[in-house]
């Protein structure tokens, strides 16, 4: 019998090379190690389903991001009237990614309706850009220190104007309002 999850993961992004696998090789049924996404697939095939656990992301990252809280959804299809119960899942992935030193961390699955779609059905998505600076007396790689006069005034004006919801993506008549973003910039945040 076939179902579909819904599950909220954290991840250190450091080592990966995005949260999306590239779609390149092979279409969608094959394991990318350099992605979350990929490498949650490899976590859902120890648990052999009969399908393949083609992973949706209800959002993307680029390399080097973290994600406090992010979701996704999958089918897995397992053999008679049962289904994989939604903690066996979360203890199976979790094994795995601790067994193989891989910075992610699955918080929670749910079984959804077989319609469910994290992508398209998420509410709000909630970005928090941060910014480092470093101290002084940390040097770059040629031996000079970073500036260190940082005009804070003119960053909280420059922000300001970028308060508020952001459409995503390169059609926002297309997308409609269901993809918005709120953005929080260092404790400016826009509504």
């Amino acid at each position: 019998m076939k179902a579909r999850y819904l599950t909220f993961f954290s991840y250190i992004g450091t080592k990966f090379r995005s949260s999306e696998k590239l779609w390149l090789k092979e279409g969608r049924n094959y394991p990318d190690p350099e992605s979350v996404q990929g490498l949650m697939e490899l976590a859902l095939l120890k648990i052999r389903p009969l399908n393949y656990p083609n992973l949706t992301l209800s959002s993307r990252t680029d390399g080097g991001v973290h994600a406090l809280k992010s979701s996704a959804h999958f089918d897995l299809e397992r053999k008679g009237e049962d289904v994989f119960e939604s903690n066996y899942v979360t203890y199976e992935m979790n094994k795995y990614f601790f067994k193989n030193d891989i910075s992610i961390i699955v918080r929670t699955c749910l079984r959804v309706n077989d319609n469910f779609s994290a992508r398209f059905n998420a509410l709000s998505r909630t970005y928090l850009y941060r910014l480092a600076v470093l101290k002084p007396e940390v040097a770059s790689k040629d031996k000079t220190t970073i500036a260190s006069y940082i005009p804070i005034e003119e960053w909280k004006r420059w922000l300001e104007e970028y308060r508020g919801d952001v459409y995503l993506g390169a059609s926002p008549a297309r997308l409609g309002p269901r993809l918005r973003r709120t953005s929080e910039f260092g404790g400016l945040i826009g509504r």
